[in-house]
């Protein structure tokens, strides 16, 4: 049977190594964070003292400097918008699932849009009212135009689709 004090210690014990997990899963990110380049980086939502920090880190040359750099960039990231930072890191990478969602959800988009311009554009712009109306409307005619005369030709399709991909990214 175990003792008051001895359960306040297990619990102790499980939120010390959580605590430990938690910091290792932030210095691993500043790590990643730290490898990407400047315009992958700009897709990412980071504070500016995290993104000053990343570019002082291309300066470090010390494997034991860096170690500690990539801890002082995970203590950023804590008080940071942590789940959006990963989130918009995985979307970096192509093995990952929030990546091929994301994706997915482009190629609808594009496919919408080539089908039906005029409905999907209006509800493209209620989600993204950020976007180059203009600049989509042509894309999507030309794309429109592709599919009816050129189905195998994919080049305005592939412009609309970039665009598109621009527009869900922008921060």
């Amino acid at each position: 049977m175990m003792h008051n004090s001895d359960q306040e210690d297990n619990e102790l014990e499980i939120s010390k190594s959580q605590v430990k997990r938690d910091l290792e899963a932030l210095q691993k990110l500043g790590v990643k964070l730290m490898g990407l380049n400047k315009q992958q980086l700009r897709t990412l939502p980071l504070t500016e003292s995290i993104e000053e920090a990343i570019e002082e880190s291309k300066r470090i040359t010390s494997n034991e400097a860096k170690r500690r750099h990539s801890q002082y960039v995970g203590k950023l990231i804590r008080k940071a918008d942590y789940e959006a930072i990963v989130e918009a890191v995985e979307l970096l990478d192509p093995s990952s699932e929030a990546f091929s969602r994301f994706y997915q959800q482009v190629e609808r988009w594009r496919d919408k849009m080539t089908e039906d311009l005029q409905a999907s554009m209006t509800e493209f712009l209620v989600q993204h009212p950020e976007t180059d109306r203009q600049r989509l409307r042509q894309l999507g005619k030309n794309a429109e135009k592709e599919l009816k005369t050129q189905p195998d030709i994919w080049s305005a399709r592939k412009k609309l689709f970039q665009f598109l991909k621009e527009c869900m990214t922008a921060r």
